[in-house]
C-alpha cells in the first residue's frame, strides 16, 4: 500500500527572491556605498582645490609645487571648504530655529521677540566658538575669516537658490543663478582662500610654514651660504622658514623675504625645528 503523495511546496517567483534579498542588509550596503562615493567625491574637490590654492600660496615666493600627490593637497581643500561648511552650519541652525518654533505662532510679540533672540544667537555664538576655536588651534584670525564665511553664506544661498529652481525646472533661472554661484566659489578660491591659508600652522595642514634650524655639513657651507642661508655659529644656520619638504628638497624662507629658496637634501645633515612664533 502506497503512501499519500506529499504536498509539493510552491515555488518562489524570482519577484520574491529579490524583495527578500532587498532587506535591511542591502538597505545598508547602498547607505555605505553612497556614503562611500560621497568621501572620495568630496576628497577628489578638495585635492584639485588645494591644489590650486598651494600653488597660489606658493607664487608669493616664487615657487611652484605640482608633485602628483601631497597630503597637504587635501588639507589645503579642507581648509578652503571649512568657512563656507561652518557658514551652512550656523545659516541651518538659525533657519530651523527661526522657522521650525511653533509656541510663540500665535503671540506676535513673543514671536518679535524670540527673531531678534535668534539674530542675536546667530551672531554672537559663532564670534564665540571662532574665538575659542582659533584660540585652541593657534590659528592667527583676521577680518579675512569673517570675510571667508560672509561668502560662504551667500555663495550657499545661491547653491540652495540653484537646485530649488532646477526642482521646478526653471532651467534659466538656475543656470543663471548657479553661473553667479561659480563666480562666487571662483573669487572666494583664487583670491582668499590662499591668505587664509597662509594663516593656518603648518601643523593642521596648513601654510604659516614651520621654523626651523638647519645643521649643514662644512663641506656644503659655502654653497648654503652662497644661496643665500645665514650661518649662525656652523654648522648651523639662523633660524628660517620651512615652507615644503620633501625626500629631495627643502624650500626656506629667510625673515621676511618675499624669495624662497630652495636646497637640495644632500646638502642638509639635519633639521631642528623650533616651537612656533606666537
Amino acid at each position: 500500500m502506497t503512501g499519500a503523495p506529499k504536498p509539493v511546496k510552491p515555488a518562489q517567483s524570482p519577484v520574491g527572491a529579490a524583495e527578500n534579498s532587498s532587506g535591511p542588509l542591502a538597505a545598508a550596503t547602498g547607505v555605505v556605498e553612497l556614503l562611500s562615493k560621497g568621501i572620495l567625491g568630496f576628497a577628489a574637490i578638495c585635492f584639485v582645490c588645494g591644489i590650486i590654492v598651494v600653488n597660489l600660496y606658493l607664487r608669493d615666493f616664487g615657487v611652484a609645487s605640482f608633485s602628483l600627490f601631497r597630503v597637504s593637497y587635501i588639507t589645503a581643500g579642507v581648509w578652503t571648504f571649512s568657512p563656507i561648511v561652518f557658514a551652512a552650519l550656523v545659516f541651518g541652525t538659525f533657519l530651523v530655529s527661526f522657522l521650525g518654533d511653533s509656541t510663540t505662532r500665535n503671540n506676535p510679540q513673543a514671536k518679535s521677540r524670540k527673531r531678534v533672540l535668534d539674530i542675536l544667537v546667530a551672531v554672537i555664538v559663532p564670534l564665540v566658538i571662532l574665538s575659542a576655536l582659533f584660540s585652541g588651534l593657534q590659528i592667527a584670525f583676521s577680518w579675512r575669516w569673517l570675510f571667508a564665511i560672509l561668502i560662504g553664506f551667500v555663495i550657499g544661498i545661491l547653491l540652495v537658490a540653484t537646485i530649488y529652481n532646477s526642482a521646478r525646472r526653471e532651467k534659466g533661472e538656475a543656470a543663471i543663478v548657479g553661473f553667479v554661484c561659480g563666480l562666487g566659489f571662483l573669487f572666494y578660491l583664487l583670491y582668499l582662500a590662499p591668505s587664509l591659508y597662509r594663516d593656518i600652522p603648518a601643523s593642521l595642514g596648513g601654510g604659516a610654514g614651520t621654523p626651523v634650524v638647519l645643521v649643514i655639513p662644512e663641506d656644503k657651507q659655502a654653497l648654503v651660504k652662497a644661496a643665500g642661508i645665514p650661518l649662525a655659529e656652523p654648522p648651523t644656520s639662523k633660524p628660517v622658514t620651512l615652507l615644503i619638504e620633501t625626500d629631495k628638497t627643502y624650500v626656506v624662507v629667510v625673515g621676511d623675504s618675499k624669495g624662497a629658496i630652495t636646497l637640495n637634501a644632500d646638502l642638509v645633515s639635519a633639521v631642528r625645528h623650533l616651537p612656533p612664533q606666537k
